[in-house]
């Protein structure tokens, strides 16, 4: 299972570091990431917490 975050505002953000602190429970790596006001980050082998964002349209 991987994990799509739409939105990546103050509950998206709060949300990563907490999947990844718990990643021996939860093994499901945050793939991609949308937010209108800063564009779509993607990897298929997982993100970093601040991940870089590439254009917004």
């Amino acid at each position: 299972m991987k994990i799509a975050l739409l939105g990546y505002g103050n509950v998206g953000k709060a949300f990563a570091p907490l999947l990844a602190s718990k990643r021996a429970i939860y093994p499901f790596p945050i793939v991609a990431v949308h937010s209108a006001r800063h564009g779509t980050a993607f990897n298929q082998k997982g993100l970093d917490i601040n991940p870089p964002f590439g254009p917004a349209r």
